[in-house]
């Protein structure tokens, strides 16, 4: 078994290879999924795994995408493979079930969603806070750091405060509480662990990161 990434793949021999799976190949580009189908026989089985709904491949070149190679090998066969050779995969297993049913809806134009498509491995809905919960701050964005990147006081100080009752109702069924504050700016991200910190505790513990 050989793992390895698309254009890396170029450096292999040709030949031997059973079978031949790309992984998101819907964010591919076609040059990009050739390489290692290059290396098929007429014995080779190939699968594609991707979903041509998601982000098309970054073409930055405007020559480029005139030439439509934004769009990815797997999109242009999907639309003439048979169907009996495309298996399209309906069950998340991963999600809470209003959060798989809302991107259902907006992406993919599925209005009702079975108990068999949202099977959640993970806790139950939360007793107070919704999957998705809203808030808003009146605030404003100020540069710091050495970065040039930006933070907001006000929103730091809501997501704390947003963070307290979740903790304080965290449901003593589910185990430790584990949580993650994802924020787009690092100064934004030192801000809210200092606060954090400064509560000590457990607070000291949750996890803050860029994306």
């Amino acid at each position: 078994v050989v793992v390895t990434t698309l254009i890396t793949s170029a450096r292999l021999r040709d030949g031997n290879f059973s079978h031949i799976v790309i992984d998101e190949a819907a964010q591919a580009t076609e040059p990009e999924s050739v390489a290692p189908l290059a290396l098929a026989d007429s014995r080779t089985v190939l699968a594609l795994a991707g979903d041509c709904r998601q982000t098309a491949p970054p073409v930055a070149s405007s020559i480029s995408r005139g030439g439509k190679l934004h769009r990815s090998l797997f999109r242009r066969l999907y639309k003439w493979v048979p169907p009996s050779q495309v298996v399209d995969l309906v069950t998340n297993y991963r999600s809470q079930r209003d959060l798989f049913g809302l991107i259902a809806r907006i992406f993919y134009g599925v209005d009702d969603i079975s108990s068999d498509q949202a099977r959640s491995t993970v806790q139950a809905t939360h007793p107070v806070f919704h999957p998705f919960s809203f808030c808003v701050s009146d605030g404003f964005a100020e540069q710091g750091g050495t970065d040039g990147s930006y933070f907001n006081q006000a929103e730091a100080l809501l997501i704390v405060e947003q963070l307290v009752k979740l903790v304080d109702r965290w449901p003593r069924d589910w185990g430790e509480c584990d949580v993650c504050i994802v924020a787009s700016e690092y100064v934004q991200v030192q801000l809210i662990r200092q606060m954090l910190r400064r509560k000590g505790g457990l607070y000291r513990r949750i996890d803050v990161a860029t994306y």
